[in-house]
């Protein structure tokens, strides 16, 4: 059973948590707020697939939150070490 669901990183989504009702979930928000994209992260978790695709065959730059990226490639251009997490 799910409580949480976390997105970290995934498109526009630097660090999303959410918590989960167990009886009834409605996902609502402006236009290109991210509620498809949090569908699609959740189907992408819980399936490994996008769009119908495995994500080996469907692998897309635009899937990492930019940000998350530019910030990761500068401080390893300086010296810093910035890690990088698998989860």
């Amino acid at each position: 059973m799910l409580n949480k669901i976390k997105v970290q990183g995934y498109r526009l989504h630097k660090n999303l948590s959410v918590d989960v009702n167990q009886k009834f979930n409605l996902i609502v928000g402006a236009n290109e707020s991210g509620k498809s994209t949090l569908i699609e992260a959740i189907t992408l978790g819980l399936t490994g697939r996008v769009n119908g695709r495995s994500v080996s065959e469907e692998l897309n730059p635009h899937w990492f939150n930019a940000n998350l990226v530019k910030d990761f490639i500068q401080k390893r251009a300086k010296g810093i070490n910035a890690p990088f997490h698998k989860y």
